[in-house]
């Protein structure tokens, strides 16, 4: 997935000052404002969503080729993140099950201090079973009566703007440190 689209608009002003021979400053100034944006995507990341393990965060990475700078999200070692653009892109959408009836939210013992699922499927914790709470809530308790999942029949996701808004700060502060580059490019560096 990819937040670059936003700066297309700059690319022909920007291959045109490549042309002029002030291409260096354009590259470092693009180079500048690549690992600002990536670096405001981790924050917003982290004060936008709940980090529980942080690989979502740390697959967030600014690209620059040419006169063109994108940030991209959602391979952790190679691997797809399967939810990245849901979470980084203004998406919105509704989960529903593949198999079975309902989504299984893990809550209280199925959950890490991390808040992470103990376990890939309520299949997998013994001794659970089917329960309907006083407002009609699906339940999977244990003998207990300890809540171990909430169950839904469908999940609706918004997404939280992180890669969209990072790619709009990189886009108001290009203009800034393409002058500067260009001043030191013309004037040189000061002593």
């Amino acid at each position: 997935m990819s937040a670059g689209d936003p700066l297309r608009a700059w690319q022909a002003k920007l291959a045109r000052i490549a042309a002029t021979g002030l291409g260096d400053a354009l590259g470092r100034a693009l180079a500048a404002v690549a690992l600002d944006a990536e670096a405001e995507a981790k924050l917003l990341a982290t004060s936008r969503l709940r980090v529980r393990t942080g690989a979502l965060r740390r697959s967030i990475r600014a690209t620059v080729r040419g006169t063109t700078l994108a940030l991209h999200a959602g391979e952790q070692g190679g691997a797809p993140l399967k939810y990245a653009g849901l979470q980084l892109l203004d998406l919105e959408t509704v989960i529903r099950p593949k198999r079975g009836q309902y989504l299984a939210q893990p809550v209280g013992p199925a959950l890490t201090g991390a808040g992470v699922a103990r376990h890939r499927s309520p299949r997998q914790v013994p001794g659970l079973h089917f329960v309907r709470s006083k407002a009609g809530k699906a339940l999977l308790v244990d003998n207990k009566g300890s809540v171990w999942y909430v169950l839904h029949r469908s999940v609706k996701i918004k997404g939280k703007r992180v890669l969209n808004d990072a790619i709009e700060t990189a886009r108001r502060a290009l203009p800034l440190s393409l002058a500067d580059e260009i001043k030191v490019e013309l004037l040189g560096r000061p002593s």
